[in-house]
């Protein structure tokens, strides 16, 4: 009897298997499979889910210990500073530590470097340093007035390019005061409203001048006709008009050590920078 050759078309599956190919999953098949992806993704939001919820009851906890640590312990009980000549320590750290929560040292290091601004006069800059969780280190960039200039209750301050820095009824006796000026409309940040600007140049120069060459001022007087002296000491200096005050200071800087421990007036009208009548008047 002879044997008839298999066909491989008649068995789908012994084709697939011989092919390696996988049989096409039947339509119950397929929807076990879908409703298995569904679950196992279903599980996978919700193993997302609460590991995002325990990161940030984690994160709560990690604020809300920082918070404490913040509050109850960072309170300042040590102030350290340098840079200032104008205003005491003391005076700083009542000025400064005044505002709400500035107690705090950690507040205090944000607000001072990042937020707030002091508006106390004289201080252009504060940097603070954390020393520690109680202490603080506070470095001050004062401002530098070469001369004031009394105006109703208060003394205008003004720096060498003789703009308004400060405006304050404090009296800083170590910063000259000119007096002959009449002022009435003074903003800080602007140039002082004097009309003859020449004369406010000559004024500037002399204090410059006498800061430079290491002359004691006290104050600069000008008087009606636009003729200026300056005092040092028991010393009146009457520079004349404002001409060559360059020349004269140079001379003054020597005619006063020459005439040291002495009163008087010191005359240097005519002194024209290389000639002229200097005389000393002691009284």
């Amino acid at each position: 009897m002879a044997l008839e050759p298999i066909g491989y078309g008649d068995n789908p599956k012994t084709e697939d298997n011989l092919t390696g190919r996988r049989p096409e999953p039947t339509p119950d098949e397929w929807e076990r499979i879908k409703r298995h992806r569904a679950k196992r993704a279903r599980e996978l939001k919700k193993a997302r889910r609460s590991r995002n919820i325990m990161i940030f009851l984690g994160l709560l906890i990690v604020i809300a210990l920082v918070s404490m640590v913040v509050v109850f312990v960072c309170r300042i009980d040590t102030v350290e500073f340098e840079g200032n000549n104008i205003y005491s320590d003391e005076e700083l750290e009542e000025t400064l530590t005044a505002g709400k929560y500035c107690s705090n040292s950690v507040y205090f290091f944000l607000y001072y470097n990042y937020f707030g601004k002091s508006n106390t006069p004289f201080i252009s800059d504060i940097r603070v340093k954390l020393e520690g969780l109680s202490k603080v280190k506070v470095t001050v960039e004062e401002l530098e007035p070469v001369g004031r200039v009394k105006a109703k209750d208060d003394y205008v301050y003004f720096d060498r390019r003789g703009t308004v820095i400060a405006v304050s009824d404090r009296e800083l006796s170590e910063v000259p005061l000119v007096e002959g000026f009449s002022l009435s409309d003074y903003k800080k940040g602007e140039v002082l409203p004097v009309e003859d600007k020449n004369l406010l140049e000559g004024i500037i120069t002399i204090l410059v001048q006498s800061d430079n060459l290491d002359i004691p001022v006290s104050g600069v007087k000008v008087s009606d006709n636009g003729n200026i002296s300056l005092f040092s000491g028991n010393i009146e200096v009457k520079l004349g008009a404002n001409k060559k005050i360059t020349e004269k200071m140079s001379l003054t800087k020597v005619l006063l050590n020459e005439i040291k421990g002495k009163s008087g007036i010191l005359h240097m009208e005519d002194y024209d920078g290389s000639n002229g009548t200097r005389n000393f008047e002691e009284r």
